[in-house]
């Protein structure tokens, strides 16, 4: 996805939060014939992702900087939590 890449994954984690139908597919977990379908699929219609949002909303969400901002802000808390 941060290539402008969809995905196809299976339902583990929270990787349903992160992949949505727009920037890939999520199959059950086993499902050999539900993944190949979901490849088939993301192959077949590869025009239908948009490469730049996918990758602007990993970037947005996932770099450095968005990462650092969140581990900043959770930080920024905790001392007032312990008062």
């Amino acid at each position: 996805m941060a290539c402008g890449v969809p995905v196809v994954a299976t339902d583990v984690a929270d990787l349903q939060t992160f992949i949505k139908m727009d920037s890939g597919r999520v199959v059950p977990v086993g499902d050999s014939i539900a993944f190949a379908d979901a490849l088939q699929e993301v192959i077949e219609h590869q025009s239908d992702f948009d490469r730049v949002a996918m990758r602007f909303r990993v970037e947005y969400q996932f770099s450095f900087v968005a990462v650092a901002d969140k581990l900043s802000e959770l930080y920024s808390i905790i001392p007032e939590k312990k008062q």
